[in-house]
């Protein structure tokens, strides 16, 4: 386990690369039908689980009334950058 100074707890996991190229991920970890995005820098590589959003947390935000398809997608692209910055 490593801290960092914003005072997370990070696991650091051993792989190997097998033959054909491919990594075991620990299904404690992630599962089978996971997407998952990833960021190359240099020797580094950083795995994300991507998460959509419930549509049920975006209609919530509608407040009962029916919205045209472009608020629908301005709902979605706002609820998006939320959750980013709040995961930042």
């Amino acid at each position: 386990m490593v801290k960092s100074n914003a005072e997370r707890i990070y696991k650091m996991h051993t792989l190997k690369v097998r033959t054909d190229g491919t990594i075991a991920l620990p299904r404690s970890i992630f599962k089978p039908q996971d997407k998952l995005s990833f960021i190359q820098e240099g020797d580094t590589l950083i795995l994300k689980r991507l998460t959509p959003a419930r549509i049920s947390e975006i209609a919530k935000r509608a407040k009962g009334k029916a919205l045209p398809l472009k608020e629908i997608v301005n709902e979605i692209h706002r609820f998006r950058k939320e959750k980013k910055a709040s995961c930042a």
